[in-house]
C-alpha cells in the first residue's frame, strides 16, 4: 500500500478529482503524520481503526452513501452549503481510505503467528459482519436503477455516475477485505454467511459469486436492448476494470484450483441456468443475507448473453508467472454454454447460433487450442450437415446456397483466416468452420487437436452416407474437409480424392460439387506452395474421361451436362493459373489430352467460351514469363517448357484446324500470337521437344492466303508489337517484308469488322509500311497520315509506287522495281477474287475501288511483257474481266459488271498507259472491257459513256483523242462484227454524236451513220426498224440543230459512199434510205442525184443486160418524191 505524508495545511487544502473507480480504489493513503489519518474530517489512528472505530466508520460510510444515493436518484441535496460534486468526491476518497486503513491493519495481523491471532478473531468476525450489513444496506449491483444506461463520463459531473461507481468501490473493497480476512483465519470460527445457497464457500467467494450473478443478469438485460456487435456488456469502462481487478484477486489463490476464477464463473453461470430452468420465485427473500438470484431472467438468449459477456472478459484474465504473462483459460464454462445452447429448442435458432458462435470464436482466439468445445460443435454440425443454415431475418425462405464456381468456394475457405467477421452475412456453419480452422491452425505444429477429431470426422463421411446426402449436405461436407486441409492437414488430399471418385456415377449436380471441391483443394495447396502433382493427376484423370464421354455421346442433354462439368475443370484451371506467380508446382499438368477431344467436338458458343478461358490462362503464363528474371530460372524453366509442350500437343493443332473454317473465332489469333511469342522466347530449349516453332506459326497465321482477314490482322497487330520478335522474324524469313505487305493488302480489301479492328488496321499499316526494306524503296510513305481510312492509305501507297517507277529512267532499276512489286503483289489477285466471288455489294465496291487505283497508278509497274507472272494480267483475268471470273453464271457477271461500272475509267486510263496499239494484252483487255460493259452488261449510268462524252467535249480528266478513237474503233468493229446485238453501241454513239462539238461531229457521224447504213443494208428483221428510226433521229438532229452547209459537208461524203458502195446490195432498201433522207434534208439528196444516176448506169453496165426497168423506176420515183419535197419546201 502506498502511503503519502502531508502536513495538516496541505491536507486540508487537498482536492480529489478521481475520475473513475480504479483510480479511487487504488488511491494512496494520505497521512497527517506517521500514525494518524483524516477520515470524514476527523483524525484517526491508523493502527487502531479496526479496533476502536470500525462501527462508527461503517456508519459514516452508510450515511455518505445514502446522501449520494438520494442526490443521484431523488435529486435531493442533503448536503449543507457545500458543492455536491466536491462532497461526493471527498466522500469517495474517505470511504476508500477507511478500507485502506482496515487492509493495513489486517496485513499487520497476517504477519503474526497463529497463536497471536486468536484474540483478534472476534474483531475479524465483527468486521465481516459490518461488511455484510454494509453490502445489504448498499444493495445488489443489478438493483441500481438505469444501470444499463450508465456510460463513461469524461468528468465526474453526473450524480448517477458517481453513485454507480461508489457502488463498485464498496463491493470491490469489501471483496479485498474478505480476501485479507480469508488469508488470516481460513474459515476458522463462525463467520457470517452472505448467501445461504453459498455458505459452503469462503465469504469472499460468496460475494464474488453474487457480483458475477448480478452482472450476468445485467448482461442479459443489456443484450436484449442493445446492438451486441457494436457494444460491450460493460456498463462503462470501470466495470471492465472491475472484472480485471476481480481476476487479480484470484491470482494469489491459484493454489486451490477448485476455486479458480473460471470455476467460480462457471458455477455462477450454472446457478443462473438452473434458476431459469427451475422457475423459482424470488418472493421470499431473506432479511439478513442475500438471495442467490434476486430477479427473473428471460431464458431465450441466456447462453448467448453469457457467451457475449465471456468473450469480453476472456482476455482479461492474465496470470503473471515469473515475469511472463500467461492467459488463463476457461474452456469448461464455454463448453457448458455451447452445450446448453445446442440442447435448448428455444435458443437454438440460426440467429442465436450465429451470434453465439461468433462470441465463441472471439473467446477461443485468446486461448490455446483445445478439443473441449470443438468436439461438441463438430458433433452437432456433422449431424446437421445437410442443412442450409440460412438466417431468415425478413420472413422469407432462403434458397439452398450452392457455390457457382470453385473460386467463390475457395474464397469462402480462404476467408476463414480473416479476423473480421460479419455475423449478419455469415451462417453459423461458416462461423463454426472459422473456429475449426482457427483451432487447428494454432495446433498445427503439435497435431494433438486434429488427432482427437480425426476419427470422429472421417467416420461420419462414409461413401454410402455421402451419396445419400443432398447437394447442400455434400457441399457442407466438402467445406468441412477443405477447412481441415486449409488448416494444414495434408492427408485431406487422399480423403477428398477418394470421396470424389465415388461420385463418378452420381447425378451431375453432385459431380459438379465434387469437381469444384477438388479445385478448391488445388487452390488451397497452391497457396501453401505445396506440390500439386498428386491432386492434379486425379483431376486430369476425371477430365480426360469426361472429355472422351462428351466426344462419344450423341445425346444433347447428356452433352450439355457433361459440358457443365468440363467447364468446372476449365474455370478451375483458369483460377489455378491466375493464383500463380511462377509455374513451379506442376500446374502445367492441367493442360491434358482431353482438350483435343473437347475442342474438336464443342458447339460454337461453348467453343468461344472455352477459347477465351484458355486465352486468360495463356496471357497469365505470358505475364509470368516476363518476370522470369526475378525468379530462380533453373527451377521454373522446365515447368514452362512442359506447359508449352503440352499446349502444342493438345491445343495448338486445333487452332490451325479451325483457322481454315469460314468464320473462325477471333480469339484464336490471340492464342496463336501468344504461342508465337512464347515459342520464340523459349526457342532454344523447345527446338527438340515440339514440332512447331515461332516461324511456322507466323507463316500460318500471319501470311496464309486463305486465312480469315480478321484473324490475320489481329494476329499481326499483336506479334509485330514485339520488336525483338519482329527482328528475328526478318532474319529468319528472307521475304518477310513482302509477306506482311501481302497480308496488309488482304486486310485492306477484306477489312475486319470487330469494333477495335479499325485501330488495329491503323497500327498494322504503320508497322508494315514503315518496315525498313519498304521504306527505303518508297521513302515517301513516311509522310502518310496513318490515322486516316486504310483504303485511303492504300491508294496513297499506290500513287507513291507508281510515281517512283515513272521517276526512274534507268531500265535496269525499273526492272528491279518491277520484280519487287511483283513480289509485293503476289497472290493479291487471288485474294481479291475470293472477295469478288462473295458478290457482296460492299465487298465488290471496296475491292474495285482499291484495284482501280492500283491499275491507274501502277499499270506500268505491274505489267511484265511475255511473262505469265504479270500481276496486272492476273488482276484482269481473275478480278476485272467478269466473263473469266464467272464463265457460266450470267447473273453473277451482271452483278459484278454493275459494281465495276463506277471504276471503269480508272481501269481504262491505267491500260492506256501501256503501249496499247502494240501490246496484245492491252488491246485484248480494252476490247473485252468495252464489249462487256457496253454490249453484254450495259449499265444505265455508264461510266464509259460519261468518259467518252467528256473526251469528245475536251473536258478535264478524260482520254486522249487517239485513245478515244481506239475505243470508238472497238465499238464500231463490234457493231459490224456482231449485228445481232448492236443497239447499245448505236445508242452510245448517238449520245456521243449529240454531245460532240461541231469540229468533231463529222468523225462521230461517219462512224455512227456508216455503221447503221451498213447493217441496215444487210439485215431484214426487227433490227431494221430500229436502224430506220435511228437514222430518222440522226437526220432530224441535222435538220433541227445544224445549218445546211455544215450538214452537206458531213452527210454528202457519207451518202456518196453509201450510193457507190452499198445501194447495189439491195436497190429497194437503198432507195428507201434516200427517200427517208428526202423527208428531212431534200436539198442534200438533190446534190447527190447526179451520183445516184451515174451509179444506176454503172450497175446496168456491169450487169450487161441493158436498161434495168425496175432500177429506173426506183430512180424515177425517188426524183419525183424529191421534186415534191423541194416544191413543198419552197411554198
Amino acid at each position: 500500500m502506498q502511503v503519502i505524508k502531508m502536513d495538516s495545511a496541505a491536507l486540508l487544502n487537498c482536492k480529489y478529482e478521481y475520475q473513475n473507480f480504479s483510480e479511487c480504489s487504488n488511491s494512496p493513503l494520505l497521512l497527517l503524520n506517521e500514525k494518524n489519518v483524516i477520515l470524514f474530517k476527523g483524525s484517526y489512528s491508523v493502527s487502531s481503526v479496526l479496533w476502536n472505530s470500525i462501527h462508527f466508520l461503517f456508519g459514516e460510510i452508510k450515511k455518505h452513501f445514502f446522501i449520494i444515493k438520494t442526490l443521484a436518484l431523488d435529486k435531493t441535496n442533503l448536503m449543507q452549503n457545500e458543492d455536491p460534486l466536491t462532497c461526493i468526491q471527498n466522500s469517495r476518497i474517505d470511504i476508500s481510505r477507511v478500507f485502506q486503513c482496515i487492509l493495513k491493519n489486517l496485513q499487520c495481523m497476517n504477519s503474526c503467528s497463529s497463536s497471536d491471532l486468536k484474540p483478534h478473531y472476534k474483531i475479524i468476525a465483527t468486521l465481516v459482519k459490518e461488511i455484510k450489513h454494509l453490502l445489504i444496506f448498499v444493495g445488489r449491483i443489478n438493483d441500481i436503477p438505469n444501470i444499463v444506461t450508465t456510460a463513461d463520463s469524461v468528468y465526474s459531473s453526473d450524480y448517477h455516475y458517481c453513485y454507480v461507481h461508489l457502488f463498485l468501490e464498496l463491493w470491490y473493497n469489501s471483496i479485498k477485505i474478505l480476501v485479507a480476512v480469508n488469508n488470516i483465519c481460513v474459515r476458522e470460527g463462525n463467520l457470517e454467511s452472505f448467501c445461504n445457497d453459498l455458505d459452503q464457500l469462503d465469504t469472499y467467494l460468496q460475494v464474488i459469486t453474487l457480483f458475477i450473478i448480478d452482472y450476468i443478469c445485467i448482461t442479459v438485460r443489456k443484450y436484449r436492448n442493445s446492438d451486441s456487435l457494436n457494444n460491450t456488456p460493460f456498463v462503462c469502462k470501470c466495470f471492465e476494470d472491475f472484472w480485471g481487478m476481480l481476476m487479480k484477486v484470484f491470482n494469489s489463490k491459484l493454489v486451490d484450483e477448485k476455486y479458480s476464477f473460471w470455476t467460480v464463473y462457471h458455477n455462477s453461470v450454472q446457478s443462473v441456468q438452473n434458476h431459469v430452468k427451475s422457475g423459482k420465485s424470488n418472493m421470499d427473500l431473506p432479511i439478513d443475507s442475500f438471495s442467490l438470484i434476486n430477479e427473473s431472467i428471460e431464458c431465450s438468449q441466456l447462453s448467448e448473453s453469457c457467451l457475449w459477456l465471456t468473450s469480453h472478459i476472456a482476455h482479461l484474465y492474465i496470470l503473471n508467472n515469473c515475469n511472463k504473462e500467461q492467459t488463463v483459460y476457461g474452456y469448461p464454462v464455454v463448453k457448458f454454454l455451447i452445450h446448453s445452447l445446442l440442447i435448448s429448442s428455444s435458443e437454438r435458432t440460426e440467429r442465436n447460433l450465429r451470434f453465439s458462435l461468433f462470441y465463441t470464436w472471439e473467446i477461443l482466439s485468446f486461448w490455446e487450442p483445445s478439443s473441449e468445445v470443438l468436439l461438441t460443435l463438430t458433433d452437432f454440425y456433422i449431424k446437421k450437415i445437410d442443412e442450409t443454415f440460412s438466417l431468415n431475418e425478413n420472413g422469407l425462405e432462403n434458397l439452398p446456397y450452392l457455390f457457382s464456381d470453385c473460386i467463390s468456394w475457395f474464397n469462402y475457405i480462404d476467408n476463414l483466416s480473416n479476423t473480421c467477421i460479419t455475423v449478419r452475412n455469415e451462417t453459423s456453419f461458416y462461423i463454426y468452420l472459422r473456429i475449426l480452422y482457427k483451432q487447428l491452425t494454432m495446433d498445427c505444429s503439435e497435431g494433438n487437436l486434429w488427432r482427437s477429431l480425426k476419427g470422429r470426422v472421417y467416420s461420419k463421411f462414409m461413401p454410402k452416407k455421402l451419396i445419400e446426402l443432398p447437394e447442400v449436405g455434400l457441399q457442407n461436407s466438402f467445406s468441412l474437409i477443405l477447412t481441415i486441409a486449409a488448416s494444414g492437414q495434408v492427408e485431406a488430399v487422399d480423403k477428398i480424392s477418394s470421396l470424389i471418385s465415388i461420385f463418378k456415377t452420381c447425378n451431375i449436380k453432385k459431380q459438379l460439387i465434387s469437381w469444384k471441391a477438388l479445385f478448391v483443394l488445388i487452390l488451397i495447396y497452391q497457396k501453401k506452395s505445396l506440390n500439386l502433382n498428386k491432386i492434379i493427376t486425379k483431376a486430369v484423370e476425371f477430365f480426360n474421361s469426361k472429355c472422351f464421354e462428351y466426344y462419344a455421346t450423341k445425346d444433347n442433354l447428356n452433352k450439355l451436362n457433361l459440358m457443365n462439368l468440363l467447364f468446372v475443370y476449365i474455370n478451375g484451371m483458369k483460377e489455378v493459373f491466375k493464383q500463380c506467380d511462377f509455374l513451379k508446382l506442376s500446374e502445367y499438368e492441367l493442360v491434358a489430352s482431353g482438350f483435343s477431344l473437347m475442342l474438336s467436338s464443342s458447339g460454337v458458343s461453348e467453343l468461344n467460351s472455352i477459347l477465351y478461358i484458355l486465352l486468360e490462362i495463356f496471357q497469365k503464363v505470358q505475364d509470368m514469363t516476363s518476370d522470369m528474371d526475378n525468379a530462380d530460372n533453373s527451377i521454373i524453366l522446365d515447368e514452362y517448357l512442359k506447359f508449352l509442350k503440352h499446349s502444342f500437343k493438345y491445343i495448338y493443332p486445333f487452332l490451325e484446324k479451325i483457322s481454315n473454317s469460314d468464320t473462325p473465332p477471333i480469339v484464336i489469333s490471340d492464342l496463336a500470337a501468344i504461342f508465337t511469342i512464347l515459342s520464340y522466347k523459349f526457342s532454344s530449349s523447345l527446338a527438340e521437344q515440339v514440332t512447331h516453332n515461332f516461324l511456322n506459326i507466323f507463316l500460318w497465321f500471319g501470311c496464309k492466303r486463305s486465312l480469315n482477314s480478321s484473324v490475320m490482322c489481329h494476329y499481326l497487330w499483336l506479334v509485330l508489337k514485339d520488336e525483338s520478335l519482329q527482328t528475328n522474324l526478318k532474319k529468319a524469313i528472307p521475304n518477310f517484308t513482302s509477306l506482311v505487305f501481302r497480308s496488309w493488302l488482304k486486310v485492306v480489301i477484306d477489312p475486319p469488322i470487330l469494333p477495335p479492328a479499325c485501330e488495329e488496321v491503323h497500327e498494322l499499316s504503320f508497322k508494315v509500311l514503315l518496315l525498313r526494306d519498304f521504306m527505303e524503296t518508297f521513302p515517301q510513305v513516311q509522310d502518310l497520315e496513318f490515322r486516316s481510312d486504310p483504303i485511303d492509305i492504300a491508294i496513297k501507297v499506290f500513287e507513291i509506287m507508281g510515281q517512283k517507277f515513272e521517276e526512274i529512267s534507268d531500265l535496269k532499276l525499273k526492272h528491279q522495281l518491277k520484280l519487287k512489286a511483283s513480289n509485293y503483289f503476289q497472290n493479291f489477285a487471288s485474294c481479291a477474287s475470293v472477295q469478288i466471288k462473295k458478290l457482296s455489294n460492299s465487298s465488290l465496291s471496296l475491292v474495285y475501288k482499291v484495284i482501280s487505283h492500283l491499275v491507274d497508278n501502277c499499270s506500268l509497274l505491274l505489267h511484265m511483257h511475255y511473262s505469265s507472272d504479270s500481276v496486272l494480267q492476273h488482276l484482269f483475268d481473275q478480278v476485272i474481266l467478269v466473263h473469266k471470273i464467272f464463265s457460266v453464271d450470267k447473273s453473277a457477271q451482271s452483278v459484278t459488271s454493275h459494281a465495276i461500272n463506277e471504276f471503269l475509267p480508272r481501269f481504262l486510263k491505267g491500260i492506256f498507259k501501256l503501249d496499247y496499239r502494240k501490246d496484245k494484252f492491252a488491246e485484248r483487255v480494252l476490247k473485252q472491257l468495252i464489249i462487256n460493259h457496253i454490249f453484254l452488261h450495259p449499265s444505265a449510268n455508264s461510266s464509259i459513256k460519261r468518259l467518252l462524252i467528256a473526251t469528245v467535249c475536251s473536258k478535264e480528266d478524260s482520254l486522249k483523242w487517239d485513245e478515244f478513237e481506239f475505243l470508238l474503233d472497238i465499238i464500231k468493229d463490234y457493231i459490224l462484227g456482231n449485228p445481232e446485238n448492236p443497239i447499245n453501241g448505236f445508242e452510245l454513239l448517238f449520245e456521243i454524236f449529240k454531245a460532240a462539238p461541231l469540229l468533231k461531229k463529222a468523225f462521230i457521224t461517219n462512224s455512227l451513220l456508216k455503221s447503221a447504213l451498213e447493217i441496215y443494208m444487210k439485215q431484214n428483221n426487227a433490227l431494221s426498224q430500229y436502224l430506220w428510226n435511228l437514222m430518222g433521229k440522226i437526220f432530224t438532229y441535222f435538220k433541227t440543230f445544224m445549218d445546211l452547209k455544215c450538214s452537206k459537208n458531213i452527210l454528202i461524203p457519207i451518202l456518196q459512199w453509201f450510193i457507190q458502195e452499198k445501194i447495189k446490195w439491195s436497190s429497194m432498201r437503198g432507195f428507201g434510205v434516200l427517200d427517208c433522207i428526202s423527208n428531212y434534208l431534200p436539198e442534200i439528196v438533190l446534190d447527190v442525184v447526179p451520183i445516184l444516176t451515174k451509179t444506176v448506169e454503172e450497175m446496168e453496165h456491169n450487169r450487161g443486160m441493158g436498161e434495168d426497168v425496175a432500177l429506173r423506176n426506183l430512180l424515177k420515183n425517188t426524183i419525183l418524191k424529191l421534186q415534191g419535197k423541194l416544191s413543198a419546201c419552197k411554198k
